[in-house]
């Protein structure tokens, strides 16, 4: 169930509606093209704050100094870590797919130690998995990331899991999943 219902183009208000209607694409739901727009109507109760999430969330996934391929399995490998599994894991970000991420690299990047990914690849999702889990046992990884990573880009994978982390525990703290009534675009019922 879910507290508070996410806001959709049909219910928001003209300035909020104009702030989502960007998004309505970001969020694919796997299984097709289905487009999932419940964490932004999410967001939409607070206007002010969801105009500077999203522009953090769109700037951090399309600019920076590590691919938008690996920051779409770090938020699947975080995803999985946190157990948002009703949602997090079940959409697919526009930017990943964009950048070729497919099912095969996401079921490999659940499975590092008999995947085929590249080792840069294998040691950030190693980090992101032990990050959520256990972040006080870290030092193993930073080795391991030193051998494929600048400092600055493993700065910027702490603030990929962080930010991944929080927003995944935000969607299972509000009940969210993925395909169900696609709120964003959904028309309102109307009640007799």
């Amino acid at each position: 169930m879910r507290p508070i219902e996410p806001l959709t183009l049909y219910n928001a208000p003209d300035e909020v509606r104009e702030m989502m209607e960007p998004w309505k694409d970001g969020l694919i739901v796997i299984g097709g093209e289905e487009k999932d727009g419940q964490f932004t109507g999410l967001l939409a109760h607070r206007p002010e704050l969801m105009a500077t999430v999203l522009a953090h969330y769109g700037t951090f996934l399309t600019s920076g100094t590590l691919s938008v391929r690996l920051k779409e399995l770090v938020r699947l490998v975080t995803a999985d870590a946190i157990r948002c599994s009703s949602y997090c894991v079940n959409i697919r970000l526009a930017t990943g797919l964009a950048a070729g991420v497919t099912e095969e690299d996401i079921a490999a990047a659940r499975s590092l130690d008999a995947s085929k990914l590249p080792a840069d690849e294998i040691a950030a999702l190693r980090y992101a998995g032990d990050f959520v889990r256990n972040p006080r046992a870290l030092d193993d990884n930073y080795a391991e990331l030193k051998e494929h990573f600048s400092d600055e880009q493993i700065v910027e994978l702490g603030i990929a899991c962080a930010t991944f982390m929080g927003f995944g525990n935000m969607v299972v703290a509000f009940g969210l999943e993925a395909g169900v009534g696609h709120p964003l675009e959904r028309v309102p019922e109307i009640v007799a």
